[in-house]
């Protein structure tokens, strides 16, 4: 029976995700993007809120919580989260999906000598739960900001509300740099998928 709850609540958190991913096109136009080859891609965390907190408060409510479990357990899973939680986990899983989901109009990535640039600015994290069938998905929101490489000038911007982790995928649900990296992901898929449709009007 536990099981048959657990089935019930991972299709329905799915259903939910996939329903919720919220995106547009908030300011200019990506015309430009139009023939280009590459677009550099870097990600800014620097002013996100986590799970309506200040990064900051968060993390350090986090890293207090974890050091009474385990002497420094705290301050090594603080390294990890502002390391490899985005190097390894969430800025590439953004740019894997993105690819997919660009199916070769054009390839996003680490190109500092493209001619345009996406800053992935994340505006909220809320990193969900793993308890069973009571887990919550992970929900990212983030900016995309176009603008030519070494400019400030902002060509497009595309705001993604709501990147809902896919619960369906057991080996991301439960462990949360996993969970938050499929949220990315989620958003990477949504901005291909969007940045497609939007070269297919340009003539």
């Amino acid at each position: 029976m536990k099981k048959v709850y657990l089935v019930a609540a991972l299709a329905a958190m799915s259903l939910f995700g996939a329903q919720a991913q919220k995106i547009k096109l908030a300011e200019g136009s990506l015309a430009f993007l139009k023939g280009e080859a590459n677009l550099n891609v870097v990600f800014d965390y620097s002013t996100m809120l986590v799970d309506g907190k200040s990064e900051a408060k968060w993390v350090d409510a986090e890293v207090k919580g974890k050091n009474k479990e385990e002497a420094k357990k705290g301050d090594a899973w603080k390294k990890e989260w502002e390391g490899t939680y985005r190097t390894d986990n969430f800025e590439p899983r953004f740019i894997n999906d993105l690819n997919g989901d660009l199916n070769g109009v054009l390839t996003a990535g680490e190109f500092p000598k493209a001619k345009y640039q996406a800053t992935v600015k994340t505006v909220t994290i809320v990193p969900g739960t793993s308890a069973g069938p009571f887990s919550r998905a992970a929900v990212v929101a983030v900016d995309v900001i176009f603008t030519k490489v070494g400019s400030s000038e902002v060509l497009a911007k595309v705001t993604i509300s709501k990147a809902v982790t896919n619960m369906n995928n057991l080996a991301d649900a439960f462990v949360i740099e996993r969970r938050i990296a499929n949220a990315y992901g989620q958003a990477g898929e949504k901005l291909g998928e969007f940045i497609v449709k939007a070269l297919k009007k340009v003539k």
